[in-house]
């Protein structure tokens, strides 16, 4: 939260900082890893549409927040599943339709502060 004080504390950010994304970088080449024998095709766009559903996930739970993307991602998850099973063509719609209820009405999502 506080880089300055971390870094008076003798704790080297930038170290920190590196080793963080080193393993972000290795866990999205893992999951990359293992879609790729799932879904049988491997190809450049090949998790877009997670990635579509995680971006919403955030939008709807709030920036910051782990209740808010922990309640938004059941949220998706069942108004998805709800929408493919009668209507598979609009189950991405409706997540979509979803957040931009959630961001007319909650511009900072469901769990999300103010300013």
């Amino acid at each position: 939260m506080n880089k300055e004080m971390v870094q008076s504390l003798g704790i080297n950010i930038q170290k920190v900082f590196m080793f963080v994304f080193m393993i972000g970088a290795g866990m999205a080449s893992l999951g990359g890893m293992l879609l790729g024998p799932y879904s049988g095709v491997i190809y450049a766009d090949m998790g877009m549409e997670f990635a579509i559903l995680a971006f919403i996930v955030v939008v709807i739970g709030g920036m910051g927040s782990f209740t808010g993307s922990v309640m938004a991602a059941i949220l998706v998850g069942l108004s998805g599943s709800f929408m493919a099973y009668y209507v598979p063509d609009l189950a991405l719609a409706a997540n979509m339709l979803l957040m931009a209820v959630v961001l007319i009405f909650r511009p900072q999502g469901l769990f999300g502060a103010k300013g």
